[in-house]
Order: C-alpha cells, then sequence, then structure tokens
C-alpha cells in the first residue's frame, strides 16, 4: 500500500491516527486488529511496534487512496 509517512518517525506504539494523505511511502498491509490497520513498515524492527503499526480505519495517511 501506498501511504502518508511523514508524521511516522517517532511512532512506538498504540493506533496512529495524525498524518495527511501525501502519499510518499509503501508499507505493506497485513490485516486489521480490533477495526484497525495494521500494517508492516521496512524500517526494522526497533520502530513502532517490532516493525508493525496499527492506523486508525478508514482512509488515514492515504491508506485507501
Amino acid at each position: 500500500m501506498a501511504v502518508d509517512a511523514g508524521g511516522w518517525s517517532t511512532y512506538k506504539t498504540g493506533v496512529f491516527n495524525n498524518c495527511k494523505t501525501n502519499i510518499n511511502h509503501a508499507v505493506l498491509l497485513v490485516g486489521i486488529v480490533g477495526g484497525n490497520w495494521k500494517i508492516k513498515n521496512s524500517w526494522g524492527t526497533s520502530w513502532g511496534e517490532s516493525g508493525f503499526m496499527r492506523l486508525a480505519s478508514g482512509n488515514t495517511c492515504g491508506i485507501c487512496l
């Protein structure tokens, strides 16, 4: 999937929803957890939730564009 990852560098844990839709990064959509998107990022396991992130449902970060 293509997303706006402009504000992702400080993400540690939780459901993220603070982003725009200026597409600038590719990620792997791996599923839905608790109604939220779960994505795998390429920045390594020290980032986020062991290399994963939960995005709020909907078009968060432009994931549905």
